[in-house]
């Protein structure tokens, strides 16, 4: 029995249109070129190098004319590129620039731009000569406004001795004696000097109860709920710090005991920050207000009589002061505007 074998066929167009994988050693045959090619089970048709070509023609179709077996194309004209990939020619057509058209007719003219920036001021000119001098204006009224006083003069001659040498004393216009013929002064610090006739007291006195000598500084530190949490004295000169104690009795009042002094204070000064201002707002205690009142735990007040008596005075020694410190209260505040924020703080200052 004969055999007859046929291998796969087709066109050119169509295995490179379809460009299938042909098994191990499947032949290809293209009916329009007599090209063979053999598969290798891998690459595609286009990929695969031809094992026989009796040509190289190829077909071509343009404009409605086809031409078979044409050896080479010649792209020519503007723009034209070709490149080459694995056996495969691409040819780009971009076309050139058409010619030139004929210049079209002159447009309206456009506005006037803005003006530009004014230029440098110049150097200045050298100085013109000094005309000749006016003639003199006629002279002014006087003055109405007083010279400077003079110096004041020499001192006349001392005048001689009274005829007597008794001497009236009075107090608040009202005679207490006539006839003093001298005077004793006494008390702590008092001294005598003599320059000619004359003799000069210097009294200065002792230091007294109600006088500003001793002062005493305490800080008060809040935390950020705005409650008193730490006292402190200051030591340093001229502030002082003996027998003094301070008690946070509460969240809002502090106690201030002083051992050392037997009278009240003369002045108490309140400084407390405000923090988003960074400010200090002073109270002066001494007032007397009824938020910055001074007042103690014991007063021992008695009354006989309508008439009200208490040791304030006579034992200031015996009890302490209180103060109600709280930041609404004393108008302090602390610091909540970024970047930064920073607790209350104040200072209170006793002056004795």
């Amino acid at each position: 029995m004969a055999f007859r074998i046929q291998i796969r066929r087709d066109t050119s167009l169509k295995w490179s249109t379809n460009n299938p994988v042909l098994l191990q050693g499947e032949l290809g045959y293209e009916t329009d070129t007599d090209c063979v090619k053999i598969g290798d089970g891998i690459n595609p048709w286009n990929d695969l190098e031809y094992l026989v070509c009796e040509t190289d023609s190829i077909n071509v179709f343009s404009g409605g004319t086809f031409v078979v077996g044409a050896t080479g194309l010649n792209f020519a004209g503007s723009g034209v590129s070709v490149t080459n990939s694995n056996g495969l020619a691409t040819i780009t057509v971009s076309g050139g620039s058409g010619v030139t058209g004929p210049t079209g007719p002159t447009g309206p003219q456009g506005d006037p731009g803005a003006t530009g920036p004014q230029g440098e001021v110049g150097p200045t000119g050298p100085q013109g000569a000094t005309g000749p001098e006016g003639p003199a204006g006629a002279t002014g009224a006087d003055s109405t406004v007083p010279g400077p006083t003079g110096p004041q003069g020499a001192t006349g001659p001392t005048g001689p001795a009274g005829s007597g040498s008794s001497i009236a004393v009075s107090e608040d216009g009202s005679l207490e004696t006539a006839g003093v013929t001298g005077f004793n002064f006494t008390g702590s610090g008092v001294s005598l000097s003599t320059t000619g006739d004359y003799v000069t007291v210097d009294i200065p006195g002792a230091t007294g109860g109600g006088g500003t000598s001793t002062k005493y500084a305490v800080r008060l530190d809040y935390n950020s709920s705005d409650v008193v949490t730490t006292s402190t004295i200051l030591t340093a000169s001229p502030w002082t710090s003996s027998g003094l104690t301070v008690t946070i009795t509460s969240n809002t009042d502090v106690k201030f005991e002083f051992a050392n002094e037997s009278v009240p204070p003369t002045s108490v000064t309140g400084y407390f920050w405000v923090g988003n201002d960074d400010k200090y707002v002073v109270h002066n205690y001494a007032q007397g207000t009824q938020s910055y009142a001074i007042r103690s735990t014991i007063l021992g007040s008695t009354i006989a009589g309508s008439i009200a008596s208490n040791n304030f005075f006579t034992s200031f020694g015996s009890f302490e002061l209180q103060f109600d410190v709280s930041l609404p209260n004393v108008g302090g505040s602390k610091k909540t505007t970024p970047p930064t924020f920073a607790n209350g703080h104040g200072y209170i200052v006793f002056g004795f």
